[in-house]
């Protein structure tokens, strides 16, 4: 697992996990915090056969201080 979190034993989250932190690593003077999720469907047959790569998704989400 890459990134903030790699205690994960698991590199995928399910449906209903959540994502916790005790200790969130953030600089005190922070005046914007942005986290960039990423995820990637299953890829699939059409009946016909041909197969259909997954897509891939990105989300951003920002925080700003006001």
């Amino acid at each position: 697992m890459y990134g903030l979190a790699p205690q994960f034993e698991q590199p995928h989250m399910q449906a209903g996990d959540t994502l916790q932190f005790s200790n969130f690593p953030v600089k005190t003077k922070t005046e914007k915090v942005e986290f960039v999720i990423t995820w990637e469907d299953t890829p699939i047959t059409l009946k016909d056969g041909t197969k259909v790569f997954a897509r891939k998704f990105k989300e951003t989400i920002s925080f700003s201080k006001s």
